[in-house]
């Protein structure tokens, strides 16, 4: 039986049926048409548009036939032959009936499932070449053939029939299939084509379909490979090319999407107690990019790492490091920049859903590996463009600032009234004063604003005190947001931190001139509005009008308690991500 193709030409009728006169556009034979039997007459028989466009008649339905009568001059001319009265018929009446009607037209009605032949032969001409079409009658659904016959986890299904839309569920073996609903071509009133992804944990066996007041299983058996599309990826990365413009499919994503998959997985653990995946995103150029993992394993949720540059580095398929020291990466919870500084904000939670959003992408090959010890499925999305939580909080003027080699670049932007350098001393006319500013952001959940600021000389030696306080500015009743901050010194050394509850915070450390890092870290996944002042002394008021008497909540409570940062570096060896097991 066929089956629908991506062109749809299965019933092989690819021009519409009444601009064929248009195709053979020539002049009317003036003179009489010839009354002897002539095997020089042809007749050609085309569906209707409607016919064409669905691929099929439904039962008990009907649709339109089209003849047209010619003849072939021994030039190889085309002569159209107008008023020429047909006789029509099908080959299997109990499939379908014919009914003729005026000016080359005939009615065919379906009966019964099947494949039935229409016939139009020129009465006046018993020795012409009668003109045929095949014609499809189908019931409201009818999988006709599902493909590949063998796949893994992430690959896709295409399902060809009719009426496949009218079942609402589709499973293989033990796991529901996922539609990718941007991928549906056809006719919903005829042959269709739709396109399942297969997640783990699907197996081997026959597609199973539900529908309002049907179900049942295909005909064809699926061969489910149990790994999925990247693997094997323990030792080197799947590669995904990010490159172009993307496609919108606001179902998804509300920016152009480069790469997603819903279906990836999470292998069984072989050895020890745990695996790594591991793909990087390939970019030609700078342009904006966000990425996006969602893991289904809640309570033991994979933890991640973005990085420029990672390589296997021992025996282990878990032996990954990163390349100090220009390399950097960051996770969760800590980032190791460039130089090997490391800084750590131990209260970011680990989540089932990791975002990063660049206003410029970092670097063009990002690594973004991930360590889990459960097996399970896991969403990835690559998108064009800056991904924010909130459409109503953008990023602020020091975006992009995750990282610390971010931060330098923002310290060293000391050009016009927009300038980024953020300098602290004491106030005019001794000094810069300190720094505020009021419309800080946090425009993505558990992202890092991080900021690198000079405190200058004082006229006291022993005034070595810098304050760094917050506030939330966030309008309304109840306020979401909790952030920390925490203070660094120029090589990563710990300072100081605020880990209230809330986003109201405040962290004096002493620090001599020089230079040091501030850490905002949400911690509640709350896109959020803050106001920031870095001051001398013992304190500091954030710029900024405050809002209405709130209610601050604590609304992270969802993440399973417990649930640690990502593991310190091995210090034998600061390149490792994890120790040696």
């Amino acid at each position: 039986m066929d089956h629908l193709t991506d062109g749809f030409s299965t019933m092989g009728f690819p021009v519409r049926a009444l601009g064929l006169g248009a195709a053979w556009a020539v002049a009317l034979v003036s003179c009489n048409v010839p009354t002897d039997k002539s095997k020089d007459i042809q007749v050609l028989v085309r569906p209707s548009d409607s016919l064409a466009v669905r691929g099929i008649i439904g039962k008990g339905n009907r649709d339109s036939v089209y003849a047209f009568a010619f003849r072939v001059t021994a030039a190889g001319d085309t002569q159209p032959l107008p008023n020429v009265d047909l006789a029509w018929t099908s080959s299997d009446r109990t499939i379908a009936t014919v009914e003729g009607a005026q000016n080359g037209a005939a009615e065919v009605t379906g009966i019964n499932d099947g494949f039935a032949t229409i016939t139009a032969q020129a009465v006046a001409f018993d020795q012409s070449n009668a003109g045929t079409t095949q014609v499809r009658i189908a019931s409201s659904f009818i999988v006709d053939s599902v493909r590949p016959r063998t796949v893994r986890y992430g690959d896709t299904l295409n399902v060809y029939g009719v009426g496949v839309h009218l079942a609402f569920f589709w499973s293989l073996g033990s796991g529901s299939l996922i539609e990718d609903l941007g991928a549906f071509s056809g006719n919903l009133s005829g042959l269709e084509r739709h396109v399942f992804w297969v997640p783990p944990p699907s197996s081997t066996d026959l597609p199973f379909f539900f529908g309002s007041g049907f179900f049942g299983s295909t005909t064809d058996s699926i061969t489910v490979d149990p790994r999925d599309i990247f693997e094997p990826d323990t030792l080197a990365p799947g590669v995904i090319p990010i490159n172009g413009p993307g496609v919108l499919r606001q179902q998804i994503a509300p920016l152009p999407v480069l790469f997603f998959n819903p279906a990836l997985a999470f292998e069984p653990v072989t050895s020890g107690f745990q695996d790594i995946d591991w793909v990087r995103f390939d970019q030609s150029d700078s342009a904006p990019v966000s990425i996006l993992v969602h893991s289904d394993v809640f309570g033991d949720t994979a933890f991640a790492f973005i990085s420029d540059s990672l390589l296997n580095c021992g025996p282990s398929s878990v032996d990954v490091c990163f390349n100090p020291p220009t390399g950097w990466f960051f996770t969760p919870g800590r980032q190791v920049c460039t130089n090997g500084r490391p800084f750590s904000y131990p209260t970011q939670p680990r989540v089932p859903t990791f975002v990063v959003s660049f206003k410029k992408s970092p670097a063009h090959q990002l690594h973004f590996l991930q360590f889990y010890s459960r097996e399970g499925r896991y969403e990835l999305t690559a998108v064009r463009g800056y991904l924010r939580g909130d459409k109503n909080i953008p990023p602020d003027r020091f975006e992009d600032n995750t990282m610390c080699f971010q931060a330098d670049s923002n310290f060293f932007d000391s050009v016009g009234v927009a300038r980024k350098q953020i300098q602290v001393g004491v106030a005019s006319p001794f000094g810069v004063g300190p720094f505020g500013d009021s419309l800080l952001t946090i425009s993505v959940p558990y992202d890092v604003d991080m900021y690198r600021f000079r405190a200058n000389s004082s006229i006291f030696a022993s005034d070595t005190l810098v304050t760094i306080q917050t506030k939330s500015r966030l309008q309304g009743g109840v306020d979401p947001s909790d952030i920390d901050v925490y203070v660094y010194g120029p090589n990563g050394g710990f300072l100081g931190s605020s880990t209230a509850i809330g986003s109201n915070e405040a962290v004096t450390v002493r620090a001599f001139p020089g230079e040091y890092y501030v850490l905002v870290v949400d911690v509640a996944g709350q896109p959020t509005v803050y106001s920031m002042c870095i001051a001398k002394g013992t304190g500091c008021t954030p710029p900024g009008a405050a809002p209405p008497a709130r209610v601050t909540a604590k609304p992270h409570t969802w993440v399973r308690p417990g649930a640690a940062a990502a593991p310190a570096i091995n210090a034998s060896d600061p390149r490792r991500l994890l120790p040696r097991r």
